[in-house]
């Protein structure tokens, strides 16, 4: 089989043609912390940008508008990362429904 040749973890999900194992939920993780770095990324270009502009509102994105614009996008990953939880908890219940009525 696919573990004979030395292929585990995220691998094994990624090979079969059946997708009866699903990845998304297993990278997660670290789609988060992608997210957070280019997140991060976006932020001190929001901050660079701004103190391009003036001191003024280089002051302003650094002490305001960056850490919002950090914590807004920050909170929409994650509320979008939840989703794509919730979604293949949704899956696997339904898949227990399905067994659940094959056997009764």
């Amino acid at each position: 089989g696919i573990r004979d040749i030395g292929v585990t973890g995220v691998q094994t999900c990624a090979l079969p043609i059946s997708f009866t194992s699903m990845v998304t939920p297993k990278i997660v993780k670290v789609l988060y912390g992608i997210a957070i770095f280019f997140i991060s990324l976006g932020t001190i270009a929001v901050i660079i940008s701004a103190f391009s502009s003036s001191t003024t509102l280089g002051v302003v994105a650094f002490f305001i508008l960056g850490p919002l614009y950090f914590l807004l996008n920050l909170l929409a990953a994650r509320v979008f990362m939840e989703f794509l939880i919730v979604i293949f908890r949704i899956l696997d219940t339904n898949r227990e429904l399905v067994d659940i009525a094959k056997r009764g």
